[in-house]
């Protein structure tokens, strides 16, 4: 059994905070993933990054992956070539990005809990998008297993009116996109239907995509009772064009060495729950989600016959959110359960991963302007896989946060939280030792304040985050590489961002993300993570010379890093900067906009990985244009 002890830290320290003369308030919105429950952005919901329904129509953006970029705190690494795949990491996190980094729809779990492919992004609708909520930072008490680098939080638009929204999209590598949604209200019902298709040849031979998505969402609000029900199916179908090797990349950047093999996802998602108001004070509500992918996938290099392997996971979260009173102040409570169940085959093994955990924080007004925010997790993991005893290990993880609102204009903040993450059925299955993995955890220390002044706001976080029994791939493990625990890591860094409205036509945001990731002991002791960033500067400038009109110059730099699976350090990746414009458009019920991607045309590469002959290359694309003409009726 691993045990993790809950930090203190100093509540003291908040006496020493510096306050700085107020200019002017910041407007409050409500957001959830802080607290798992609804709240406007007070105090302890400072550290939450927002990026709005309004942003990501400006920025013209076709794809999850297209608005995850637009956050420097953000890393994304794309094999596959559509964005459908992608490795997401937070905090200095390489390949193991997307199992160290929570996705929530709705503030339900997409990440795999069965295995270590990446999270499939298509498996919803950018157009459904109300806003997209990212916590920097380690949120394991309130979150579990996975919430170490930070949450991406996509919340979804809910049906408060009657309306129909159409759109086809035609652009470079002979693209088609075609949407449509539909949302309709009567009384307590209501009800949102959203379908995608898309086709593209994409940027590389052998990468064409065949891409359908459909979903339906009811909902019933009446009185203290909301219900909703919402299902959905994808498929997609799309060529795997590899890896080159330097040669071949010198040669013909956009050839492929794989031109048979290809990758198939069918993937079922249902969930359903709702809430009831108990009283004035307390609420109870329950969420349920039933994922299944059916996955295919084809690789010349093996032989034989396609691959098939089945994903299933079920979740159920009920929770109690409420209030105390305690000398005439409301402290914010919840409680509550993650219960996951999943089964996973592929090769002729099962493996059925078994996870619960209960939680619970309050928030605690101390003044005025002061909360004390403390959490508490006891999470138990089961994996039950084909041929081998079961393995069963338990964790403890806590929190404590101070939240000062010096003014009303600058948030100040102070947080300690211990994260943890299990191993998966299929790293379980494929270590060096042929041994199970040890339970990765780790404490992550940060501090950050908010600064308004006019209308600019400033932000400023910084973090240390320690990892014990990091669970990674090492590729220098036997002929293939396994996964291993490897020595304690250690990531420090810093993020910062400006954002403001210059007059009534202009806007600008610019994000500033360090992270210095290393192996603080063991044979690699100084050497840095690899695929991991140092730095990473992202920016957006709008121009709205009418309300009509919008144009959007973004543009996202990331610095120099070393090739994945190269811990020795001797593999360098040159720094990347990329451009992208957006022009909007709209006219009556109509909106013409058009983006184009990698405006200055940058021959660069999405990953690379070093194969200890050399480096392997998967090309990214180059200038590519998408034109897209959309009706919206009321």
């Amino acid at each position: 059994m691993k045990h993790l002890p809950l930090f203190l830290a100093p509540v003291a320290f908040v006496s020493a905070l510096p306050a700085f003369a107020a200019n002017s308030a910041e407007l409050d919105e409500v957001v959830v993933t802080a607290s798992r429950t609804a709240q406007t952005s007070g105090i302890n919901n400072a550290y939450v990054q927002i990026i709005s329904a309004e942003e990501i129509k400006s920025s013209g953006a076709q794809t999850v992956v297209d608005v995850l970029r637009r956050a420097a705190a953000i890393q994304v690494t794309d094999t596959v070539g559509d964005g459908s795949a992608p490795q997401i990491a937070m905090r200095g996190f390489g390949t193991t990005g997307s199992q160290n980094t929570l996705v929530l729809l709705d503030g339900r779990r997409l990440n795999n809990e069965t295995d270590i492919a990446p999270i499939n992004l298509r498996n919803l609708s950018i157009y459904d998008i109300e806003r997209i909520e990212i916590v920097n930072g380690s949120s394991g008490a309130l979150y579990g297993a996975g919430a170490v680098g930070g949450i991406i939080n996509i919340i979804t638009k809910q049906a408060d009116s009657n309306q129909l929204n159409i759109s086809t999209s035609r652009g470079s590598f002979d693209s088609e996109k075609y949407h449509a949604r539909a949302s309709a209200r009567k009384g307590a019902w209501s009800m949102v239907l959203n379908g995608d298709k898309e086709l593209s040849d994409n940027y590389r031979d052998n990468n064409a995509l065949n891409s359908s998505f459909g979903q339906l969402k009811l909902g019933y609000r009446q009185g203290p009772i909301t219900a909703y029900v919402e299902t959905s199916k994808q498929k997609q179908d799309i060529g795997l064009a590899g890896s080159l090797t330097d040669a071949q990349l010198s040669q013909d950047r956009r050839q492929t060495t794989s031109p048979l093999d290809y990758g198939a996802v069918d993937s079922t998602r249902l969930s359903t729950g709702g809430s009831i108001a108990l009283n004035n004070n307390w609420q109870f509500s329950i969420d349920s989600t039933l994922r299944s992918d059916d996955i295919t996938s084809f690789y010349a290099a093996f032989g034989g016959a396609p691959s098939l392997q089945k994903r299933d996971q079920f979740s159920i979260n009920p929770k109690l959110t409420g209030q105390l009173h305690f000398a005439n102040r409301a402290s914010q409570v919840i409680v509550g359960q993650d219960i996951e169940r999943g089964r996973y085959e592929a090769f002729g093994s099962i493996g059925k991963p078994i996870s619960n955990s209960s939680y619970a924080q309050i928030s605690v007004p101390i003044s005025a302007t002061v909360d004390v925010t403390a959490g508490y997790r006891h999470g138990r993991h089961h994996n039950n896989i084909s041929f081998t005893p079961k393995i069963k290990d338990s964790v403890n993880a806590g929190s404590l946060g101070v939240f000062w609102r010096a003014t009303d204009s600058l948030k100040t903040w102070l947080r300690v939280d211990e994260n943890y993450r299990f191993a998966t059925i299929d790293e379980t299955t494929f270590t060096a030792t042929f041994l199970p993995l040890e339970t990765q955890t780790g404490t992550s220390y940060e501090a950050g304040l908010e600064k308004q002044i006019n209308q600019h706001t400033f932000r400023l976080q910084a973090y240390q985050l320690e990892l014990k029994n990091e669970i990674a791939y090492d590729p220098s493990q036997g002929m293939w590489g396994a996964n291993v625990n490897l020595d304690p890591t250690r990531r420090r860094g810093f993020t910062g961002s400006w954002n403001a409205a210059l007059g009534s036509q202009w806007h600008a945001d610019a994000q500033l993300a360090f992270v210095d990731a290393t192996f603080s002991s063991g044979a690699f002791k100084g050497n840095n993570i690899p695929n991991v960033s140092r730095t990473t500067v992202t920016s957006a400038l709008t121009y709205k010379p009418l309300d009509s009109t919008s144009i959007m110059l973004e543009s996202q730099y990331s610095g120099s890093k070393f090739a994945d699976s190269d811990y020795t350090n001797s593999s360098k990746v040159k720094p990347i900067l990329l451009s992208n414009l957006a022009l909007s458009q709209d006219w009556k019920a109509f909106t013409a906009s058009v983006r184009v991607n990698n405006l200055l045309n940058e021959k660069y590469d999405a990953y690379i990985v070093n194969a200890g002959f050399g480096d392997n290359h998967y090309p990214a694309a180059t200038r590519n244009v998408l034109f897209t003409v959309a009706y919206r009726l009321q």
